[in-house]
């Protein structure tokens, strides 16, 4: 027990650290945009990210920690992580009552409910986030400032490393977000094969689906991966341990089924035109199939799959 309370902690810290550096250019990002120069504007944008950050992780640690009260069980570990990464998904104007309100909703579904510290359907924050797209719309900023629509031709790849503020704040820096994945690698805290099989996902879905949309712009692969809270979903959320399939097989199988559902709502719904958090929900829910049609396949092929 100890020794599992000790891994849940390391692989929170590596977490931690990895959100570190989006936290910062998000956070820095947003004031500069909102402040405009002006130092005090520029305090309160930045106060207000820390606000919005400290919420949502207190809401999250203080139901771990009632529920473990309530339930005479050890407290379930992740909520730092899970708080943290939620406040990143949201532009930095976000109200903290509905932030708060939806992450609380995102712990007890995703975690307290289903799952438990060892498996989980869905990671909270995906979950909140989704949460927080149905009931308060209107705190996740506009579809412009997202994928830009207003351009007719694709967007330069170089001119998206840095999103226009008024998106995630997490995703304001696609350096940032590769940073973080570098760090998750290095310490062996996520899976490699996703974050290849999303972009081959998404160009399945390009390849096949990109004549559909008359409405939505025709941007290439590049642009895709840039725009949006792509980077950052992918990384931090998909690869969760807790709800992405365990298998080789299936972290492919994941992967491509994340890429591919993000272009079929981009093309299908350029009102609404990220689809990151939706897609790796819809991914999530297969992630177990994926994980025994793995087992099933070692079964019924062993030497193929030794």
């Amino acid at each position: 027990m100890v020794v599992k309370a000790a891994k849940m902690r390391r692989q929170s810290a590596a977490y931690v650290l990895a959100l570190v550096a989006c936290l910062v250019m998000g956070g820095v990002q947003a004031a500069h945009a909102e402040g405009g120069g002006a130092a005090s504007l520029y305090l309160d944008t930045f106060l207000g990210i820390v606000l919005l950050v400290a919420c949502s992780v207190a809401t999250a640690s203080a139901i771990a920690l009632a529920a473990s009260h309530l339930g005479h069980r050890p407290k379930i570990r992740g909520a730092l992580v899970a708080g943290l990464g939620f406040a990143l998904t949201l532009p930095a104007q976000t109200p903290v009552l509905p932030a708060s309100i939806a992450i609380a909703f995102g712990w007890i579904v995703g975690r307290e409910v289903f799952g438990g510290s060892e498996r989980s359907f869905v990671h909270p924050a995906v979950l909140a986030h989704i949460f927080l797209a149905l009931t308060w719309p209107q705190s996740l900023g506009t579809a412009s400032q997202w994928l830009r629509p207003e351009r007719e031709a694709a967007v330069p790849w170089n001119e998206l490393w840095m999103a226009s503020p008024g998106g995630a704040i997490g995703a304001s820096s696609g350096l940032a977000c590769l940073l973080g994945a570098l760090v998750l690698l290095v310490l062996g805290r996520i899976s490699w094969r996703i974050l290849i099989a999303v972009p081959i996902g998404m160009a399945i879905g390009l390849g096949l689906l990109g004549h559909i949309s008359t409405q939505a712009p025709a941007y290439a692969l590049s642009s895709h991966l840039l725009m949006g809270s792509v980077l950052f979903g992918v990384i931090f959320f998909a690869t969760d341990p807790h709800s992405s399939p365990t298998s080789n097989s299936g972290c492919w199988a994941h992967g491509v089924l994340i890429g591919f559902v993000i272009i079929l709502l981009r093309l299908a719904n350029p009102t609404s035109p990220d689809g990151t958090m939706s897609a790796i929900l819809v991914a999530s829910v297969f992630a177990p199939l994926f994980d025994h049609a793995a087992v099933a396949g070692r079964a019924k092929w062993p030497r193929a799959s030794a």
